[in-house]
C-alpha cells in the first residue's frame, strides 16, 4: 500500500494554518493517489477485475504479393486497400504461395460442404466437426476452440467427406 506523506505545513502547523497553505492542486494530488490506492488494494483482494488493456487495432502492411481466387500470385507495388483489408498480401513470395496452398483447400473444402449441404457455423460447447490429415483423412470435433481455418460440417457429412478424400474422390 501507498503511504501519503503529510506536507511539512501539516505537521508544524495547526488546522488554520494548514487550511491557509494548502492549494486546491494538493487536495486534487491526494484524492488521485487515494484513488489509484484503493482501486489497486481492490483488484488485489480479488473484489473487482482489473481494467482491460485498450485495443490495438493492427494494421497490415502494404505487401508486395497479392494472392489471386484462381491460386495464382501476383507482384505489386502498390496492392489495392480491399486487398489488404482481406488479408490476402504477403511480403514474400514464399509466403504468399503458402498462403494460397490453404485458402485454396480450404475453398474446395467449404465448396464440397457446401454442395453436399453439410456446411454449419461453429458453435461453442457442441461438436463442432470437421476433417483433418495425420496420412489419411478422418472426422474429428472440437466443442470449444474455433479455428479459422476449419470448415465446420455435420457429423454424417465429416465421415462422408473423410471417405470421399481417402477414396480420391474428390482432391483439395
Amino acid at each position: 500500500m501507498t503511504f501519503i506523506p503529510k506536507p511539512p505545513e501539516l505537521q508544524e502547523g495547526t488546522t488554520e494554518h494548514l487550511a491557509r497553505t494548502m492549494t486546491k492542486e494538493y487536495v486534487r494530488k491526494i484524492l488521485a493517489t487515494n484513488d489509484k490506492v484503493i482501486q489497486e488494494t481492490l483488484i488485489e483482494m480479488g473484489w473487482i477485475p482489473p481494467a482491460k488493456p485498450e485495443k490495438i487495432m493492427y494494421e497490415l502492411s502494404e505487401y508486395g504479393y497479392t494472392l489471386q481466387m484462381n491460386g495464382t500470385i501476383h507482384k505489386s507495388k502498390t496492392p489495392s486497400d480491399e486487398w489488404i483489408r482481406a488479408g490476402a498480401t504477403r511480403n514474400s513470395k514464399n509466403s504468399a504461395i503458402l498462403a494460397s496452398k490453404r485458402l485454396q483447400q480450404s475453398l474446395m473444402l467449404s465448396a464440397l460442404a457446401a454442395e453436399l449441404g453439410g456446411e454449419t457455423e461453429f458453435v461453442r460447447g457442441k461438436k463442432n466437426w470437421s476433417v483433418a490429415k495425420d496420412g489419411i483423412w478422418f472426422p474429428q470435433y472440437t466443442l470449444d476452440y474455433f479455428n479459422p481455418e476449419k470448415v465446420y460440417i455435420t457429423e454424417t457429412f465429416a465421415i462422408k467427406i473423410a471417405a470421399m478424400l481417402n477414396n480420391k474422390e474428390f482432391k483439395l
